[in-house]
């Protein structure tokens, strides 16, 4: 076996566990210059900051969210690992993973593609899996300061990348939707849909949250299909242009995330 499923391993039970394992994505991703390691930079620090958040009591529901935490990160390694298996995943997941062999998707719009799948289909459908009913109400307002934490962290990515590349510049500049895409991760209407399916999800019977979950995952694909499809139409040249840059940049665009995130 080669390639990244040689080396994956879910069902870690801590957090250095896990961080260790997607460090080891970030640094295949960098010698194999591939833009999966893009979101697995963003989402190595997301980890730890959530964790820092529930220790500083941001969360109401701390060991509920340390808990889902890592859930949600073992669910990320067992996706990684089979796409790289060539297995059935979720629509939103395939497209989300397949588009970091797309030229055209720039860094930017990476980060964006994967956090849809982790905010829209992942959290609702991993934190019904650790949540009773009786305590989802409760779980709410952890709920979308989870969902705030990385959206955040997604502007702070933005401010930062438009410092330090002229390609981002020029795709702010000539037509990309940075801030929309911001704005549509934002939506309170999205993430109060979500949390209302979270609570279904909580209620249902087998074949009930089948139904859901797969709702879900036609609505969070739709999404991501409009952020790949819906950047710099006007612009193929100057398109063409920034993602030669970008994907014979990969390795190094992963380095340089890693260290504006530190």
């Amino acid at each position: 076996m080669s390639g990244i499923q040689s080396f994956i391993q879910s069902d870690q039970n801590s957090l250095p566990a896990i961080l260790e394992q997607i460090d080891r994505v970030i640094s295949w991703s960098v010698q194999q210059n591939h833009a999966v390691g893009y979101f697995a930079v963003l989402y190595y620090q997301m980890l730890r900051s959530v964790d820092a958040e529930s220790e500083w009591g941001r969360f109401g529901n701390k060991e509920i969210v340390r808990e889902l935490n890592l859930k949600l990160a073992n669910q990320y390694l067992k996706t990684l690992y089979a796409y790289f298996q060539d297995d059935v995943l979720p629509g939103c997941w395939q497209l989300s993973l397949t588009s970091a062999g797309n030229e055209q998707v720039s860094l930017f719009q990476h980060l964006v593609i994967n956090l849809h799948s982790h905010l829209e289909y992942d959290l609702p459908v991993n934190a019904s899996q650790i949540i009773d009913a009786g305590q989802v109400e409760s779980f709410k307002e952890d709920y979308f300061t989870y969902i705030l934490l990385y959206v955040e962290q997604l502007s702070r990515v933005q401010a930062e990348l438009g410092k330090r590349s002229k390609a981002f510049r020029m795709m702010s500049a000539f037509g990309s939707a940075h801030d929309q895409w911001i704005a549509d991760l934002s939506r309170p209407d999205v993430h109060r849909s979500g949390f209302e399916t979270l609570l279904q999800l909580t209620r249902a019977d087998d074949a009930t949250r089948v139904d859901l979950i797969d709702q879900i995952d036609v609505a969070t694909t739709n999404n991501i299909e409009s952020v790949v499809s819906g950047a710099f139409k006007p612009r193929r040249r100057l398109v063409s242009r920034v993602s030669r840059w970008e994907s014979q940049s990969a390795g190094k665009m992963i380095l340089e995330l890693k260290s504006l995130l530190k």
